[in-house]
């Protein structure tokens, strides 16, 4: 059954430790985790995640991995902030700390 099979992790971070709050990803987050549920998708704690840590984070992810079947089609929508640092792309996280060297490279 299709609708058995859609899975999705939402995310809004709008808080910051060393950056600008963002005014609309929760917002945004909660307007697509409701869409999603109308179109079948079973939500992950049945609504968006919220001003994530890294640990939060990381241990929603693996709660809701483990949770998914063998032919599950999962979606994952992040709203905040996000940077590139040397070709790879990066969510961050409500407690993001950075070094300045990393930046500078």
């Amino acid at each position: 059954d299709k609708c058995h099979s859609r899975f999705a992790f939402v995310v809004g971070n709008s808080q910051f430790r060393n950056l600008s709050p963002l005014a609309s990803a929760i917002k945004d987050a909660k307007d697509v985790a409701h869409r999603l549920s109308e179109l079948g998708f079973k939500v992950h704690t049945d609504k968006p995640l919220t001003n994530q840590t890294k640990d939060d984070l990381e241990r929603e992810i693996k709660a809701w991995t483990r949770t998914l079947p063998g032919n599950a089609h999962a979606l994952v929508f992040l709203a905040g902030h996000g940077i590139e640092l040397r070709g790879e792309q990066y969510f961050l996280t409500k407690d993001f700390k950075y070094d300045q060297n990393d930046v500078d490279q």
